[in-house]
């Protein structure tokens, strides 16, 4: 593919920030929820009642949904970026009014629109659920409570539990974006790791709940490693140190297991830090991250987180129909197939729902129109 088509797809800034290594970023992220847990888990267990992937790899398969810990990463250090470039240096006031208006026209539209197709997929062609069963579910979904309400993941989008919590977020980073005021720089990174200790402390062996505080560490990373960003604090020692502590994080996180280990889950987040600074700061990683298809999928992560799910779900139901004898052949046809199918679909999404809404003001435009 041409780099000119490739930039069609490219990701929308309004404010005119863009990483591509961030967007590099991103695809690690959702490179592991989907094809390392959802994709490989949904055939494990739908094709093969379980038992095709088992021992350390149905871990491995498990502890992909530490993407979703990525992607809170990533969001405090973009929300952060935004306070933080105000507050450090220029001491800007933060347009708080734009903030939240920006984060409603961006976010909202390709979430209620999947959100509604899926309500009614759910009720009026495979009629999985009665409308009256599913209303209630939808409306919580809608407003993102349905954590708080019904205490499990939501019935019509079963990933939506993360986006309540990065709602939440939403409305804590301003008052969390104060500590950028703090004029000494020691002291704001000692407050971050502070916040960030405590919290991962508090929270590690609490199971119940499923709230932004719960995962509050991971935000505090992703703030703290912006006001690095900001104060231009590179990484320390040689290029080639970073780079090469950078490829060993994205080689070696996969394969440490966090979810039943103690040691493995603060190894496997120490590895999330450091990958995404050196990403970051170092020459050679920029460019490795910046590579355009990476950065393009990344970009789209999004339109494929929403959507991923249901994709899985309707191509595995066409799986049924074909048969293969060797069990080996049957589970990689069935992942490549699915692969396409969610890259194909989300795509689509991404370019006909979710880019539109990148664009700045453009529902003041479509009014317009009118």
């Amino acid at each position: 593919m041409s780099k000119p088509f490739l930039e069609k797809f490219r990701r929308i800034t309004s404010s005119g920030f863009y990483l591509p290594q961030v967007d590099g970023l991103r695809f690690v992220a959702i490179f592991m929820v989907v094809c390392i847990a959802h994709i490989p888990n949904f055939i494990n267990q739908k094709i093969f009642s379980g038992n095709f992937v088992t021992g350390y790899w149905w871990q491995f398969s498990l502890d992909g949904v530490f993407g979703v810990q990525f992607f809170f990463i990533i969001s405090g250090f973009v929300l952060g970026h935004h306070f933080a470039k105000k507050y450090i240096h220029n001491n800007e006031k933060a347009d708080l009014k734009n903030y939240y208006l920006r984060r409603l026209t961006r976010m909202e539209p390709p979430y209620l629109l999947a959100l509604i197709i899926f309500f009614i997929a759910l009720v009026f062609i495979i009629k999985k659920y009665e409308f009256a069963e599913l209303l209630p579910h939808f409306i919580a979904s809608f407003f993102y409570v349905h954590n708080e309400i019904f205490h499990q993941n939501s019935y019509v989008m079963p990933v939506a539990w993360t986006l309540e919590i990065e709602i939440q977020f939403y409305l804590l980073a301003p008052l969390l974006g104060l500590l950028y005021h703090l004029k000494k720089r020691e002291l704001r990174w000692g407050i971050f790791l502070i916040l960030i200790i405590a919290s991962s402390c508090y929270w590690f062996n609490v199971w119940s709940g499923v709230h932004v505080f719960k995962f509050l560490h991971y935000f505090l990373c992703g703030m703290l490693m912006a006001d690095l960003y900001v104060e231009k604090i590179k990484f320390p020692g040689p290029s080639w140190v970073g780079l090469m502590i950078g490829i060993a994080s994205v080689i070696l996180i996969p394969f440490i297991i966090g979810l039943y280990s103690t040691n493995g889950y603060i190894l496997k987040n120490l590895l999330m830090v450091l990958l995404f600074y050196t990403v970051l700061t170092n020459k050679w990683l920029i460019k490795i991250f910046s590579f355009a298809p990476l950065a393009i999928i990344g970009g789209m992560c999004y339109s494929i987180y929403l959507i991923h799910e249901q994709v899985i779900s309707a191509t595995g139901r066409l799986l049924k129909f074909i048969e293969i004898k060797s069990p080996a052949i049957s589970f990689i046809l069935s992942y490549l197939l699915i692969l396409l199918s969610v890259l194909i679909v989300s795509t689509m999404y991404y370019k006909f729902i979710e880019q539109p809404c990148m664009k700045r003001n453009w529902w003041r435009n479509l009014v317009l129109r009118k």
